[in-house]
């Protein structure tokens, strides 16, 4: 199986690297890669039975400077020739965050760089690119999953408004670190308060879920999947939006003789 599917959105893995050994949420990839015709292939079958919103790309390679945003480009063209689709794609920080730049430029609608526990020793560098990942996406467009478990509860509690206050939606892993006896009622209570005070759209979390539990839905304000029409307007209005910051990047660029 090379496609799994999050409610309204088709998820691939296009990197066969995991984030880390221990990653709970982007481990998970096929035994052989697909390629940009089996994506195509799988779309077009999808929609036939189901109405999309979005397709996801699993990109995350800490192998490259890039994180995988390189090796998700040529997926993302495609996707964004042949469909009305909004594309995200979780990768890990580059070295460079130029290319956060490159995969807003390139087609990507929404950006994840999966945290996951806020005690990692390489924190900053996910800081540091979720940061500028939310000044280059539109707001409630760059998540980041925590693990609950991971953390003593006042560092989950933490990371939940630091990244809330840097204007990336945190999201509540659907599982918890194995042997983990906690109660996740106040984690969410926690991210959907964070989420409110700092007006945070929840369109992206609400595309990937696929049966969420009460408290999800509480959290995260979950509803029914747009219909046909709501979704092809997201698509336009967004690649409009890039368009435009994309020529004012260029424009600034111009002028500056650089």
């Amino acid at each position: 199986m090379i496609a799994e599917v999050h409610g309204a959105t088709l998820a691939f893995a296009t990197a066969a690297r995991p984030l880390a050994p221990d990653c709970a949420i982007c481990a998970r990839v096929p035994e052989q890669m697909p390629t940009v015709d089996d994506v195509v292939r799988a779309v077009e079958a999808a929609r036939a039975t189901s109405p999309l919103c979005a397709v996801y790309l699993r990109a995350v390679d800490a192998a490259t400077e890039d994180g995988g945003v390189l090796g998700a480009e040529p997926f993302v063209d495609e996707i964004k020739k042949r469909f009305d689709l909004l594309v995200s794609v979780d990768a890990h920080p580059p070295a460079d965050l130029a290319w956060i730049d490159r995969s807003y430029a390139m087609g990507v609608d929404a950006a994840g760089f999966n945290l996951e526990r806020w005690g990692r020793a390489d924190r900053v560098l996910f800081q540091g690119a979720l940061q500028h990942a939310a000044s280059v996406f539109p707001s409630g467009a760059v998540t980041s999953h925590l693990v609950l478990g991971l953390d003593a509860e006042a560092a989950t509690l933490e990371a939940i408004d630091s990244l809330a206050g840097a204007g990336v939606v945190p999201v509540l892993a659907g599982r918890t670190a194995p042997q983990a006896e906690i109660d996740p009622a106040p984690f969410y209570a926690h991210a959907h308060s964070a989420i409110r005070r700092h007006r945070l759209p929840t369109r992206w979390v609400r595309t990937l879920s696929d049966t969420p539990s009460e408290l999800e839905s509480s959290a995260y304000d979950l509803a029914l999947p747009q219909g046909t029409l709501a979704r092809v307007a997201s698509v336009r209005l967004s690649d409009l939006r890039r368009l435009l910051r994309v020529k004012r990047i260029r424009d600034s660029l111009d002028s500056s003789g650089l």
